[in-house]
């Protein structure tokens, strides 16, 4: 779980993200099955990774486990948004920067 939330903990405000406050914002009051909501993937710093979305029903436990057997993407590079890896973007190239991705619910 994201900085070690539990369900139903009270949401983080902006100034809980520090220099990345201004991208961050209220997320939708619910969410549904089928619908697509729209993100900031922000990297504080770029070790030239993958990144995925997952998530953990409700009916199970909340834990590593659960959110790696609930993938919502694919492993995707970091550097996709600006058209994927390069040799003239080596580790930190991109630190810093940000990106929008629409994740969907399945």
């Amino acid at each position: 779980p994201c900085m070690g939330t539990s369900r139903l903990d009270e949401n983080y405000d902006a100034g809980s993200y520090g220099a990345y406050s201004a991208f961050a914002g209220p997320g939708p009051s619910e969410y549904k099955a089928g619908e697509a909501f729209e993100a900031t993937v922000v990297l504080n710093a770029d070790h030239n990774g993958e990144a995925r979305w997952s998530y953990c029903p409700h009916s199970q436990a909340e834990d590593e486990q659960c959110f790696l057997d609930h993938p919502l993407t694919d492993w995707i590079d970091v550097h996709d948004y600006w058209g994927g890896p390069s040799a003239a973007c080596d580790e930190h190239c991109k630190s810093g920067e940000y990106f929008p991705q629409t994740v969907k619910l399945p």
